[in-house]
C-alpha cells in the first residue's frame, strides 16, 4: 500500500458507502485499538469486527 493518510481513506470509503470508526478506550476482548468498517446503510460492519482491521486492510478492501 501506498503511504495513504487516514483521512483520505475515510473520505474514499464515504464515497463507496461506508464509514471508518477508530477504537477509542481500551483494548480488550472486543476491541483490538485499530480499526473497523461499516456499511452505513445497514449500519453492519464489513471488516474489522473487533477494531482489528488496520489501514491498509481497509483500503485493499475499498479497491477490490
Amino acid at each position: 500500500m501506498t503511504s495513504t493518510s487516514e483521512s483520505a481513506i475515510r473520505r474514499r470509503a464515504r464515497r463507496h458507502g461506508y464509514r471508518v470508526e477508530k477504537a477509542r478506550g481500551a483494548e480488550h476482548s472486543n476491541n483490538k485499538g485499530e480499526y473497523m468498517l461499516v456499511e452505513i446503510n445497514r449500519n453492519i460492519p464489513v471488516i474489522g469486527w473487533d477494531y482489528d482491521a488496520d489501514l491498509e486492510q481497509i483500503s485493499e478492501f475499498l479497491e477490490g
